[in-house]
Formats: structure tokens, C-alpha cells, sequence
């Protein structure tokens, strides 16, 4: 019988297994944007949602510039390291739908993270609008 907590390990086995989907099927800047599922017991189906966005480094920076203002951000931060957790990650953008985990980065083995707002207080005061 499947269990919230066996579908949850579905789910993450599933977004780790489709972390390097761009250079599988040979589209730069593809990236694996998150992953949903479900049981529903009475069927006993999975439903799995992955989704995946397109997005060059420019549209990025677009995205970024028009969005920093919100989260009190100067646009020249984007792309900028902030250390979190003991290890470096790049500033690339933020998740307007998420109400918990907007900011987005780039670590170091190149996985996308989202992060709470919180961590923008680790940014310097230059950086800051």
C-alpha cells in the first residue's frame, strides 16, 4: 500500500532523476522546474506532475530586473554568491508564485534551490534597494 510518505519518496527520487533533463535531450537552459504527487487511495493511482521551464540566462536577468524591486533587491545583485548553509550559491531569481520559498539560486553542483526571503538579509548593503 502506498503511503504520503512513500509517494513523497517517489516524488523526490523522480526530480533528482530529471535534474540534468536539458543535456538529455540536448535543449540548453531546460530545467527541471519542480515536481508534485498524489494518491488518491480509493483508485490507488499516482498522479506525478514534473515541470520544466526554458530559460535562457537573458530572460533570466529580464525576469530578475523586474522582479528584484519586490523583494528589495538591486538588479546589479543578480548572480551574486551568497554563502547559506556553508556553501556558495548564485543569486538567479525568484519565484513569485511561492509564498514561502521565493528566492531562487544556484548552487554549486548547479541545482536550482529556493530559499525563504530571509536569506536576502545576507546580502550586503550595496546590493539592497
Amino acid at each position: 500500500m502506498l503511503t504520503k510518505d512513500t509517494v513523497k519518496k517517489l516524488q523526490t527520487y523522480l526530480a533528482k532523476q530529471t535534474e540534468d533533463v536539458g543535456s538529455v535531450v540536448g535543449l540548453q537552459g531546460l530545467k527541471a522546474g519542480g515536481s508534485r504527487a498524489s494518491y488518491d487511495p480509493l483508485t490507488g493511482e499516482v498522479k506525478v506532475t514534473l515541470k520544466f521551464r526554458v530559460a535562457t540566462e537573458e530572460q533570466e536577468k529580464e525576469s530578475f530586473k523586474a522582479l528584484c524591486g519586490s523583494f528589495d533587491v538591486k538588479p546589479e545583485a543578480y548572480g551574486k554568491t551568497l554563502t547559506l548553509r556553508g556553501e556558495e550559491y548564485r543569486l538567479v531569481g525568484f519565484e513569485i508564485g511561492r509564498s514561502r520559498f521565493p528566492v531562487r539560486t544556484v548552487g554549486p553542483n548547479g541545482k536550482a534551490m529556493l530559499w525563504e526571503t530571509k536569506v536576502l538579509d545576507k546580502l550586503p548593503p550595496e546590493w539592497r534597494a
